[in-house]
Order: C-alpha cells, then sequence, then structure tokens
C-alpha cells in the first residue's frame, strides 16, 4: 500500500526510522518512550524493542510524544528484539 500511493513505510505501519547524522546526532521516529536516561546511555522503547544508544555527553535535542532527536558523541547502539532478551 505504501508503494501504490507514495508514503514512507514507516508513516503507514509505525515502525522506527532511525536517522544518523555523523556520530553526534540520532534520531528515532515513532519511538514508544524513554526507558531510561543517562549522560552514557540512553534505551527507547520501540515496536521492534528496545533501542539502547551508548556514548557520552548525551543530551535531548528535540523530544515529542512520537520522535526523539539526541545529541553526543555516539559510540554505539544495539536493538534489543522482543523476544529475543528478557525485558
Amino acid at each position: 500500500m505504501a508503494n501504490k500511493f507514495d508514503i514512507p513505510r514507516e508513516a503507514i505501519e509505525k515502525i522506527p526510522k532511525i536517522t544518523i547524522i555523523g556520530d553526534e546526532e540520532l534520531t528515532i521516529e515513532n519511538h514508544g518512550g524513554i526507558l531510561s536516561f543517562t549522560d552514557n546511555e540512553i534505551r527507547v522503547k520501540t515496536c521492534l524493542g528496545k533501542m539502547i544508544l551508548k556514548g557520552r555527553n548525551f543530551e535531548i535535542a528535540y523530544l515529542s510524544e512520537t520522535t526523539i532527536t539526541v545529541s553526543g558523541v555516539f559510540i554505539s547502539f544495539n536493538l534489543e528484539r522482543r523476544g529475543d532478551v528478557d525485558e
């Protein structure tokens, strides 16, 4: 359906869309909330599982009901898919 009307898949299915700019900014669209936040680790809920961001000097640059933008220095990010690990 998304291709027929030229609508982005993430807009219809509400799957997360992740945009990374260098190693200093990351945006997650269609998130389900912040699970935890420190200056070196952020855990964000998505429909696929937990997104874990690790780095340093993290700050929330933008936050809305569906979008979060984090700035800082990123070292890694990982998706713990639902069912693959204990919640």
